[in-house]
């Protein structure tokens, strides 16, 4: 099957902010923060995407040296993707400790809603995506270091963490602070993977059964705007909007919530 625009690499290397660089394609990204003292991965998509780290590294006249953390926002396996080659050459791999036991069990057999939602043509494609980009190879991580809500990591970019359970027990967002950046893994997405289109910024994570009480919370825009810590629109000055860049869709300016 050749790759179409829609599932290849149209969006890799894409600028979002200065210093802010998207990866991956219209359904799975992640992102390269760059600083004075070298770069900082921010999730690790799928193993195929591998090569557009060496690539654009290649470009900018680094090398893979030159990254000096992988922060992962969940361990969900088009998240950790290529982090096993990272932490093959000594990068710290970042992650937070509720995750741990997903980011140790790749690679995973689909879960049953997997199979249940194949006969939607948006999630079909999808699925044919993650499979064509090594979703079965991703391997398994035993150790990473911890991410601890409202820490800023001394890695480049310098993001602070912002825990969000939902998605996972160990899902995070990461702001940027001083470029109006919030990367936010899978708590938001503009593209809905069982449908076929682009919408607007939502919660991408549903409560079910065994969320838990702390995880439910996390997924009322409500409880967001209320923490000063953990902000959807943040500012960084008098009116300015931080820009959401996630893992499922576009980066768009934040949509205006409750305070």
């Amino acid at each position: 099957m050749s790759a179409t625009a829609d599932d290849g690499d149209e969006h890799a290397d894409r600028e979002v902010a200065e210093g802010v660089h998207r990866f991956g394609t219209r359904r799975v990204n992640w992102y390269v923060v760059e600083g004075d003292d070298g770069v900082t991965v921010v999730d690790a998509g799928l193993p195929a995407h591998w090569q557009q780290l060496v690539d654009w590294l290649d470009r900018t006249g680094r090398e893979v040296d030159d990254v000096v953390a992988l922060v992962l926002t969940h361990a969900d396996a088009d998240h950790v993707g290529f982090a096993a080659r990272l932490a093959d050459r000594g990068v710290p791999v970042y992650c937070h400790p509720d995750d741990r036991p997903l980011l140790g069990s790749h690679p995973q057999s689909p879960p049953g809603w997997f199979y249940r939602n194949l006969w939607r043509p948006g999630f079909l494609r999808y699925a044919v995506e993650l499979l064509r980009t090594g979703v079965t190879d991703v391997e398994a991580l035993d150790d990473a270091e911890p991410l601890v809500d409202g820490e800023t990591l001394p890695v480049p970019g310098e993001p602070r963490v912002i825990v969000a359970p939902g998605q996972t027990p160990g899902s995070c967002a990461l702001l940027l602070e001083d470029r109006g950046v919030l990367l936010c893994g899978d708590v938001l997405a503009t593209r809905d993977i069982y449908a076929t289109g682009r919408g607007s910024p939502s919660c991408s994570a549903r409560p079910t059964r065994t969320t838990t009480r702390p995880e439910r919370r996390s997924l009322d825009s409500k409880e967001w705007g209320r923490r000063r810590s953990c902000p959807v629109t943040a500012t960084r000055g008098a009116g300015t909007s931080s820009r959401p860049s996630r893992s499922h869709g576009d980066a768009d300016p934040a949509p205006e919530l409750p305070r």
